[in-house]
């Protein structure tokens, strides 16, 4: 089973689990209805020693809603944001991607996790800031501590837009994310997350990025722009042990 795994971690391998998948493992989808998605979920919370029962998943919206999971969580609920924190053990954070980026977070001082849902229109409405903002506000977390891992996710190499939101970057100052190639106008989603991340006090050091575009490597991960809107879904996740 392939997963990918982030170096910034990786000396706090005693205090959280974390992993991005690969399409080697199957989607991940949380319909119902899919009885694959649920044989691939309990497959990884095997190989990541935690209980899929208590895994805690989005119904992702494309917004800057963050969820705070405390103790009385109900694990039945699927939310319905695009980021999730956390200072509770064996509480798995998900986000489910297929061009959009996964995004981890982990607070080592005060020992709290985040995963973000960061889509065109996430980034558009920094959802980074309001992660940020919810760690400081639960936890205390100083953004200087945090550690963040960049999922894979479509790049500007495949990411073309129209110029409807091309403008609408513009509006936001985002323009630095737009290139133009043969009149047709192409998206950095990544370089907006790094900027935003930077811009709320997390180093330079502290973030890695694994680097792949979704959209040139669909043997290794789904792409819902390549594959025609049919596909499924790889995942982010972490939790504090």
């Amino acid at each position: 089973m392939a997963l990918y795994k982030f170096n910034i971690f990786k000396n706090y391998e005693d205090k959280i689990s974390h992993a991005i998948t690969s399409r080697e493992i199957g989607t991940l989808s949380i319909s119902a209805s899919k009885e694959e998605g649920k044989k691939n979920r309990v497959l990884l919370s095997g190989k990541l020693g935690f209980e899929e029962e208590k895994t805690i998943y989005m119904n992702q919206i494309h917004s800057k809603e963050v969820k705070i999971i405390n103790k009385n969580h109900d694990y039945q609920t699927i939310l319905s944001c695009d980021g999730v924190v956390t200072n509770q053990k064996q509480t798995p954070l998900t986000v489910m991607v297929a061009d959009c980026i996964p995004i981890l977070f982990f607070d080592p001082i005060n020992n709290a996790v985040g995963a973000v849902h960061a889509g065109r229109a996430g980034v558009f409405k920094n959802i980074i800031k309001e992660t940020i903002e919810s760690f400081n506000s639960e936890f205390k977390t100083n953004a200087k501590d945090l550690l963040v891992g960049i999922g894979p996710s479509i790049g500007s190499c495949c990411y073309e837009v129209g110029k409807e939101i091309a403008d609408e970057a513009i509006v936001l100052g985002l323009d630095y994310a737009i290139s133009l190639k043969n009149g047709r106008y192409f998206l950095d989603n990544a370089k907006i997350a790094k900027k935003q991340l930077s811009e709320c006090g997390i180093k330079k050091e502290n973030i890695e990025e694994l680097g792949f575009c979704t959209g040139c490597n669909t043997d290794k991960f789904y792409s819902y722009r390549k594959e025609n809107q049919k596909t499924g879904r790889f995942a982010g996740v972490i939790f504090l042990k």
